[in-house]
């Protein structure tokens, strides 16, 4: 399933490149415009890799689900010939994402943690762009880089239940409720969250009449951003892949 938007530009590319007209698949002439801005949307899913099951011994049962992603921003590309150009851009991102963890003591004490991620953060993407013209009015673009996010806020909501056995031999269970900061928060559920990222950037997609882009984009965060316990030395790092649609002026 998160090879489907890749496989659809690159299945739309293989079908309008049989109708390219006078310019080259591989133009390396000077570009009319040398720079050239974009605004654009995107939706897709936003997620975590972790390795909570390697390092939390009560830990009996992990799902990790993605969540909805939404950004917003602007790109520059500074176009050195017609087939390259060096790009930046600015978005501001909401990500989303769930735990859902069942712990297990040696005392036959059972937690069930339900958590649900919200955060937002300014994305600073710097990349490489590669274009080729498969038809008169049609480009195809293929960009790699880097990314640096920085995140000023969201939160982190639990619902842990918990089910014993009291000195009677009773089963009692207990649920409990929290919010906490999503990032740098003093008592967190798990771990901290480090507030800065960086990690590999990279987006391929079609330019329609000069102006309208369709795309996706992908990114795998390089730092963890988890900070260590003193029970057990958590990992943490961001995954996202959006389809984006854009306008170029």
């Amino acid at each position: 399933m998160k090879r489907c938007p890749i496989l659809i530009i690159l299945v739309a590319v293989m079908a309008v490149k049989a109708m390219a007209g006078e310019k080259p698949f591989f133009d390396t002439t000077r570009s009319d415009d040398f720079i050239e801005v974009e605004l654009h949307a995107m939706v897709g899913a936003t997620t975590v890799g972790e390795n909570y099951a390697d390092c939390i011994d009560a830990l009996n049962e992990l799902h990790v689900t993605p969540g909805c992603g939404i950004g917003l921003g602007a790109s520059v590309r500074f176009v050195i010939r017609d087939f390259l150009a060096l790009g930046t851009q600015m978005d501001f991102r909401i990500n989303n994402s769930r735990y859902d963890m069942t712990l297990v003591t040696p005392s036959e004490r059972m937690s069930t943690v339900y958590l649900s991620n919200h955060s937002y953060d300014v994305n600073l993407p710097i990349f490489m762009s590669f274009r080729f013209n498969v038809a008169d009015n049609v480009r195809w673009y293929a960009d790699g880089g880097v990314f640096f996010a920085l995140g000023f806020g969201g939160y982190q909501k639990a619902d842990i239940y918990n089910t014993y056995n009291n000195s009677l031999g009773q089963m009692v269970t207990s649920h409990v409720h929290e919010k906490h900061e999503y990032f740098r928060d003093e008592f967190p559920v798990i771990h901290n969250v480090a507030d800065f990222d960086i990690g590999l950037h990279f987006a391929t997609g079609l330019v329609f009449n000069r102006h309208y882009t369709a795309g996706v984009a992908m990114q795998i965060g390089l730092r963890d951003l988890a900070d260590d316990t003193p029970v057990f030395a958590p990992e943490m790092r961001n995954r996202s892949c959006m389809l984006k649609i854009g306008y170029i002026f």
